[in-house]
C-alpha cells in the first residue's frame, strides 16, 4: 500500500461516517421524526417545524445541513493538515502527525507495536486533505 491508497481509504471512510452519515441522521429526523424508540422532545420538535415549511423552505434547510456537515468536515482537515496558524504547542516547532498503521495482530495493535505506517499528511505532499474532500463527497 502506497500513500496515495491511504489516503483514499481514509477519504472514503471519513466521507461516509463524518458526512454522508450525518446528513442521512438529521434527514431521517426532519423527514421521519425521531422514530418510536427516541422519544427525544427537541428531535420531534423540530420535525414537526420541518413538515410545515413548504418545499422553498426545506430545501434551504437541506443546503444549511449539507454545507454544515462540509464545513465541519473540512475544519477537522485543515486543522490535521496542519494549515492554523502557529504550532500546536505554541513554544514548540510541531504538527499533527496522522498516520494508518498496520500490526501483525491485535495484541500488537494493542501495544502499538506496527509493522509499517504511511503519513497522510506529510508536509512534504503537494497536496493537503482538506483540497481533496470535494471529490470524496460527490453523491
Amino acid at each position: 500500500m502506497d500513500q496515495n491508497d491511504a489516503i483514499d481509504i481514509f477519504m472514503r471512510r471519513l466521507a461516509n461516517r463524518a458526512y454522508f452519515a450525518p446528513i442521512e441522521y438529521i434527514n431521517k429526523i426532519l423527514f421521519d421524526g425521531p422514530g418510536q424508540s427516541n422519544s427525544n422532545k427537541s428531535e420531534l420538535e423540530l420535525h414537526n417545524w420541518f413538515i410545515g415549511l413548504n418545499n422553498q423552505e426545506k430545501a434551504i434547510v437541506q443546503d444549511m445541513v449539507d454545507k454544515t456537515a462540509f464545513s465541519v468536515l473540512f475544519g477537522v482537515l485543515v486543522l490535521i493538515d496542519n494549515q492554523t496558524m502557529g504550532y500546536p504547542i505554541s513554544d514548540q516547532v510541531s504538527d499533527f502527525a496522522f498516520y494508518i498503521q498496520t500490526y501483525q495482530n491485535d495484541s500488537l495493535m494493542s501495544e502499538n507495536e506496527y509493522q509499517g505506517a504511511i503519513r497522510l499528511n506529510h508536509p512534504k505532499n503537494n497536496f493537503d486533505l482538506h483540497d481533496l474532500v470535494s471529490s470524496y463527497l460527490k453523491k
